[in-house]
């Protein structure tokens, strides 16, 4: 019985003894005590780092004591704690037996006492220059790579501590004193650079670390973007930061970090992007996937500091700082770097032309700052006036001292070097060589670069990517000129193969064509003159992208097919800029001038021989569209599925070979209501389209499904044999580049197909520079390439009718 009482009794818990709240006095001699202990162990102990008894002892004294501080800054003042602590100046103590030691547990205990001193607001800590100097020391000494002893944890806490100190400097300039000597005198036995290292050791600190990833670099990244937008709360500052070497460290540091980036572009898998599966083009079959990886990763540091450059440069609101990181980042790395790299690439099979150009289409893509990108395209494009430059300049007073000085060191360093200019070669050069290349990486590389300039920087290079011209009186197009070409294109679009989603691919065209020009460059641009001018202006008979362009559009079913999408992508953001006019370029301006409607007349004419050659170009064209399309694609036709299932099983005549091109609707504005009411009538009058009135051939219901039975023709067998029959494209003359002044040496470049030429028509060789190659494509990549050129006709279309309702293009008189 005693024996069961005991268990009953032990079952429940112990009523535990309240623990006791120390008072404010005993909080107060703890925290003495313990400040007394630290100094007796430093004036006793000659070094900690082989007495792991004394370091330990050490790690709990400070533990004890941060337990304190933490405590009292939970509680109502006075913190008398942080008082004393502060003003006994025991940082003091703590670093140097931090230092002394090897002991992470140490450094970690002192990192977190640094942290309670710098958020306790007291009185006496930051604007002190000890107390600077002890922080600054011990993340030096502790993160010396030759004597380090911390792991990255510890190290971003350390990082952190700079970065909450560059926090109380933004918000109270006056503390700035306290880390900051620039009217200190160097020791003779300095280094320039040891001397300014002296004098803003913090700044320096932080400038080592802007380029890490992950949190220690954001920390770093921001800490300076605040003590740049301080320089012009301090003149002081604003003077040393422009006579420093930070524009210097800055430019060199994205500079190291350019170098890194790979100069193999990398290959596109078929997993990535299903389409090449349908075509001939060969994957890349390295296999280097921890390669690819580390590119990865080196592109994104890249990204990241240049995202610290555009940061950097908003912050800085004093123009003189800015002008100065502006001139290192133009001489440092754009000429002396960027400029070079591209010009010094080779288009050779496993050359780097191709991935310097992806490098720079990735930059461009990224940057948004105006002055950086102005340099940037300027220099590239050997760009002669400058105007919002040179307006700039008008407005800002004579320059400093330190802004002459910063000028002249950088005028020095360019004339001791012999690099190339863009006057001789620039990058519209290579742009066109690029285009000409028979390296299909190099001609997408290219084209995806021209994307990039028209739908994010137009303004800044309207007059040098394309050769434009003005038209006086500059009139607008009437509306029977616009539902003429309008239908012209949607004859060619269902001249294709007439399928039953061609409304809802030109519907989600004009959604695209809408979002585009709603958000082109030039639509951003702050100088109404030049935009008033511009809209005059009419690509040149003689430009010589435009030419390229129109070469690899006349060969497109011999096109790789990641360069017909990219084509479809840069003529697509060339059809979105309102300053470009669409005349004699899209449309034909005179009778004489080569267009891309008048090339897409010659396209259409070849796949008008295929429908006659092949009774099952429609059924396979059908399949292969369906199978291309993604899941909410597919969902969005019809939820219940059946129309899914028509669009695989019917064949030409099955789903209605009379079947109208799309009925476009109405975006906004009666222009293009007007428009499409009259392009309906026509089709309605009519009862069949252009394109199916001239067609050789027209299948009948019964013969396509006999067609399709015979061959076993479904969505998950598309008769292999008969898809990967080679077709004559006609032929393509390759020349040797005879070395005119502005493209390299040795060079080779590509013809566009001659249209309407077949297989056999091979041209004598009348010289030792032209030499024709036979083109041949399966019918699988030629399906392929017709279905992106029907999408992009219709996105032509789109572009059109939101044009005119957009832009105002129409006239209605």
């Amino acid at each position: 019985m005693d024996l069961l009482q005991r268990l009953i009794a032990g079952s429940g818990s112990a009523p535990s003894k309240q623990q006791r709240v120390p008072t404010h006095n005993e909080r107060l001699h703890s925290c003495k005590r313990l400040c007394n202990a630290l100094q007796q162990i430093w004036r006793s102990s000659s070094s900690l780092s082989n007495d792991d008894t004394a370091s330990s002892h050490v790690a709990n004294i400070i533990r004890r004591l941060n337990t304190i501080l933490d405590e009292e800054s939970r509680k109502a003042a006075p913190h008398s704690c942080l008082h004393y602590t502060a003003s006994n100046q025991t940082y003091i103590i703590v670093t140097k037996l931090a230092i002394s030691s090897t002991s992470r547990e140490i450094i970690a205990h002192t990192v977190r006492f640094f942290h309670s001193l710098i958020n306790g607001e007291v009185e006496g800590v930051l604007d002190h220059s000890l107390f600077a100097r002890s922080l600054v020391e011990l993340v030096k000494r502790t993160t010396v790579p030759a004597t380090r002893v911390i792991d990255e944890k510890e190290e971003i806490a350390l990082i952190e501590l700079l970065f909450e100190i560059c926090t109380k400097i933004r918000l109270d300039p006056n503390i700035l004193p306290a880390w900051f000597f620039p009217e200190r005198v160097p020791g003779k036995l300095l280094t320039p650079l040891e001397a300014r290292r002296s004098q803003f050791p913090l700044f320096y600190i932080l400038v080592d670390y802007v380029h890490y990833d992950g949190p220690i670099g954001d920390f770093a990244r921001t800490a300076l973007l605040y003590l740049t937008e301080t320089a012009s709360k301090s003149r002081p500052l604003e003077k040393w930061m422009m006579e420093s070497d930070l524009a210097h460290q800055m430019a060199s540091g994205l500079s190291a970090l350019y170098g890194r980036l790979s100069r193999h572009a990398p290959g596109i898998s078929k997993k990535a992007l299903p389409i090449l599966s349908y075509s001939d083009t060969s994957e890349t079959k390295d296999g280097q996937d921890e390669f690819y990886d580390d590119a990865g990763m080196d592109m994104r540091a890249f990204l990241s500091y240049l995202a610290f450059w555009q940061d950097t440069l908003s912050h800085c609101k004093s123009t003189e700082v800015r002008d100065t990181l502006l001139d290192s980042y133009q001489v440092l790395f754009v000429e002396q770097l960027l400029y070079p790299s591209l010009l010094e690439s080779s288009d050779v099979e496993g050359g780097s032309t191709a991935a310097v150009i992806l490098h720079l289409c990735r930059l461009l893509a990224a940057l948004d700052h105006r002055q950086l990108v102005s340099r940037m395209l300027g220099y590239l494009f050997a760009t002669k006036s400058q105007p919002a430059l040179a307006k700039d300049q008008r407005a800002r007073s004579r320059p400093s001292i330190s802004r002459r000085r910063s000028m002249e060191q950088l005028a020095n360093l360019v004339s001791q070097t012999d690099n190339p200019s863009p006057d001789l070669f620039n990058l519209l050069d290579l742009i066109v060589f690029s285009l000409r290349s028979s390296n299909p990486q190099t001609v997408t590389s290219a084209l995806k670069l021209i994307t990039v300039l028209l739908r994010r920087h137009h303004p800044h290079v309207k007059y040098q990517l394309f050769s434009v011209e003005a038209l006086r009186p500059a009139s607008r197009q009437n509306l029977s000129g616009l539902n003429d070409t309008m239908m012209t294109l949607f004859d060619q679009a269902g001249a294709i193969s007439p399928i039953h989603t061609m409304d809802s691919s030109y519907q989600a065209a004009l959604k695209d064509a809408q979002t585009m020009m709603e958000h082109h460059s030039c639509l951003f641009e702050d100088d109404t003159s030049r935009q008033a001018e511009l809209r005059q202006m009419a690509i040149a008979k003689e430009c010589k992208v435009l030419e390229q362009m129109a070469s690899l559009l006349e060969s497109w079913f011999a096109n790789d097919t990641l360069v017909n999408l990219e084509l479809t992508g840069a003529l697509g953001a060339l059809a979105s800029c309102e300053h470009v006019l669409l005349r004699s370029w899209l449309a034909p301006g005179s009778a004489d001038q080569l267009s891309v409607i008048s090339i897409l007349d010659g396209l259409i004419g070849q796949v008008k021989s295929w429908r006659t050659q092949f009774v099952e170009w429609d059924a396979f064209y059908s399949i292969q569209r369906v199978d291309l399309m993604s899941e909410e694609e597919l969902l969005s036709l019809d939820h219940s599925g059946a129309s899914v299932l028509n669009e695989k099983l019917s064949t030409t005549a099955g789903m209605g070979s009379n079947s109208p091109p799309p009925s476009p609707q109405t975006v906004a504005g009666k222009v293009a209501a007007m428009s499409l009411d009259s392009i309906d009538g026509r089709i309605a009058s009519d009862g069949s389209t252009t394109a199916e009135r001239g067609s050789a051939r027209q299948l009948s219901g019964e013969q396509a499904a006999s067609d399709v039975s015979t061959r076993s023709v479904s969505s998950g067998n598309l008769s292999a044999t008969l898809l990967e029959t080679r077709i004559p494209i006609g032929a393509q003359s390759r020349k040797q580049a005879t070395g005119t002044e502005g493209e390299r040496a040795g060079s080779t470049d590509t013809e566009a197909a001659e249209r309407g030429q077949d297989d056999s028509a091979v041209g004598d060789e009348t010289s030792g520079l032209t030499a024709e190659v036979k083109v041949t494509a399966s019918l699988r990549h030629v399906l392929t390439q017709a279905i992106i050129l029907q999408e992009f006709i219709l996105e032509l279309g789109a572009a059109l009718q939101i044009r005119a309702t957009l832009f105002d293009e129409v006239d209605l008189s």
